[in-house]
């Protein structure tokens, strides 16, 4: 797949990997979760060269196949809010993998030079690092 490569536990997906373009993000994280849920909050640093937009409306993001309850954007960061499962949770913390989908629609554009960048998904104390090549 293009664009694609790996370091630690972070896994990226690009829908293109042409610079300067408008892009599908899949990120595959794996995090010490209690239970398998990713909130009260996931953050996704991106870096400084990604094009992000001012706003990211959820429906343009999915956090485990659904839209986070809020997405807010403070620099290079973005902070998914995860709504908490109905029902008693279990006490388990573990390392579980959180799969998080930015559509086009969330407006993330390639960096404009070729090169490989780092991402990083932020869990509480959890952080896993990756990297993504545009060529």
């Amino acid at each position: 797949m293009p664009g694609v490569s790996t370091a630690l536990a972070l896994l990226v997906a690009l829908s293109t990997h042409t610079s300067a373009s408008p892009v599908q993000l899949s990120l595959r994280a794996t995090l010490e979760l209690q239970c398998g849920w990713p909130g009260p909050s996931v953050v996704v640093t991106f870096p400084a060269a990604e094009g992000l937009p001012a706003r990211i409306a959820p429906a343009s993001v999915l956090v485990d196949g659904r839209h986070p309850a809020s997405v807010e954007r403070r620099g290079r960061s973005v902070t998914l809010g995860v709504a908490r499962p109905g029902g008693v949770m279990c006490d388990s913390i573990g390392p579980s993998v959180v799969r998080i989908v930015f559509a086009r629609a969330a407006g993330l554009r390639n960096p404009d030079r070729r090169g490989t960048y780092a991402l990083r998904a932020t869990h509480g104390a959890s952080t896993a690092t990756g990297t993504f090549t545009v060529s």
